[in-house]
């Protein structure tokens, strides 16, 4: 029985948001956005206008848009040393010393080098050692 209670709430929020009882929290994409809505289901909460469970299910889904927002920001990142050659061909191409095809020929060889070189993914087991 102890065990119902815990997951009790977590299962009414859910089928709320998912029988449309409960409206989607808007989009959460940096940590300050996140730290307010919590401060925001706290309140609400203290006021009576929302309960426990929905709010578990309201920072649970802020959560994962969160993550999956850090997520995207860290592949459109482009490595230090792309960075570098960006700005070294810009120079070259306002010095003349280059063309803009060959600006981008050499872009594009480097991006193609950067994208072999890139390690595979860790596994959730590797990452807690």
């Amino acid at each position: 029985m102890h065990r119902l209670r815990s997951i009790l709430p977590t299962l009414l929020g859910v089928f709320s948001i998912l029988t449309g009882c409960e409206k989607s929290p808007q989009r959460i994409t940096t940590q300050e956005e996140f730290d307010a809505l919590r401060a925001d289901l706290k309140e609400q909460i203290a006021n009576g206008d929302l309960s426990e469970a929905e709010a578990v299910v309201a920072v649970a889904e802020a959560q994962k848009q969160l993550k999956q927002s850090k997520r995207k920001k860290a592949k459109k990142e482009l490595a230090p040393e792309l960075k570098a050659l960006g700005t070294d061909l810009k120079d070259k191409i306002a010095k003349g010393e280059i063309t803009e095809e060959e600006a981008a020929e050499k872009w594009m060889d480097a991006m193609k080098k950067n994208s072999k070189r890139k390690a595979p993914k860790e596994t959730k087991t590797e990452e807690k050692k």
